[in-house]
């Protein structure tokens, strides 16, 4: 038997790990945007699909730590990688391979927000052991830097209104996880709470941009998402050069 493992650890801004683990990541990632540059494209193209074969094999490890490890063990209600982050992952490291630039614009807009406030106020949903730790900070460094990456290096750009159809994207899969929640907190309730994307309770971090408890953080989560699809839309196309920032 597993002993009792803790679940949905917050780490805090006093902890040391925090930082080092945030720096690390950031790191790792600035050099391999750096050494991307130095190669040709032949040999980069083959580096893209290794790292996309690397994130499904870690996504796969991160499975196989939950059933064989001695971290929390696998359970419906924690592991399928619904939140929207590990679905994420799976998306980006599919499309390392195949390289869509309709699965580029989804996966960045996705990434670069789950990604920034993961490092800003880390949840982890199934515990801090060491494997989960890692891949914690591993999966959203490469959200943010493979989406520059690949805008860099690929030339994928924002579609006009994309950022509207990812919105509404979104809004899709919010409503797919309150179901798959509902199915299995109401129909099949066990020792842990499904909250796949948070949609059944709040997340624990301290954020301002948490308002309220169930369901009345909802709507302005939904309001705040749309605002951050706006200004990293607006971002994007400055740096490209283009006369508006809201297209």
């Amino acid at each position: 038997m597993k002993e009792n493992i803790v679940h949905d650890v917050v780490i805090q801004f006093s902890e040391p790990r925090l930082y080092i683990s945030a720096i690390l990541t950031i790191l790792f990632y600035l050099v391999l945007i750096k050494i991307a540059g130095r190669i040709s494209s032949t040999t980069r193209d083959k580096v893209t699909t290794t790292l996309g074969i690397s994130f499904l094999l870690l996504l796969v490890g991160l499975q196989l730590a939950m059933i064989f490890g001695n971290g929390m063990a696998w359970n419906v209600y924690k592991s399928i990688p619904l939140h929207l982050c590990q679905f994420n992952f799976i998306l980006l490291g599919i499309n390392c391979i195949i390289r869509k630039h309709w699965l580029w614009e989804i996966s960045t807009f996705w990434g670069i927000i789950g990604g920034f406030h993961a490092f800003l106020t880390p949840q982890l949903p199934m515990g801090d052991a060491p494997y989960f730790l890692f891949f914690y900070y591993f999966q959203h460094g490469a959200l943010i830097f493979m989406a520059i990456y690949m805008w860099k290096y690929y030339g994928f750009r924002f579609r006009h209104r994309g950022w509207l159809r990812v919105y509404l994207y979104t809004t899709i899969y919010a409503a797919f996880c309150l179901g798959v929640n509902a199915i299995l907190n109401l129909g099949f309730p066990g020792e842990y709470l499904a909250n796949y994307f948070y949609m059944w309770e709040p997340p624990k971090v301290d954020s301002p941009l948490i308002m309220g408890d169930w369901p009345y953080y909802l709507l302005p989560t939904l309001v705040i998402f749309g605002l951050h699809l706006l200004v990293i839309n607006a971002i994007f196309r400055w740096k490209e050069g283009y006369g508006t920032f809201w297209g």
